[in-house]
């Protein structure tokens, strides 16, 4: 069994991520994996990650704290 990690900040990325992700579901022996961050966990931009776990059931929220 594979493990695949897709890694997504915004709508933009996750437009384009969410096919390949899709694709790779179908598969048996792979596991996908989808870590959100970014404005996908902001009010402000409608909590996105309530959409995308409608979607795909292995979803983790990563934080960023602080500026880079």
């Amino acid at each position: 069994m594979k493990k695949i990690c897709i890694f997504t900040s915004s709508r933009a990325d996750y437009y384009l991520l969410s096919k390949l992700a899709l694709k790779l579901d179908e598969y048996k022996n792979i596991t996908v994996q989808i870590l959100i961050s970014g404005t996908h966990l902001l009010k402000k931009y409608g909590y996105l990650y309530k959409e995308i776990s409608k979607t795909h059931k292995n979803i983790f929220n990563c934080k960023i704290i602080g500026n880079i």
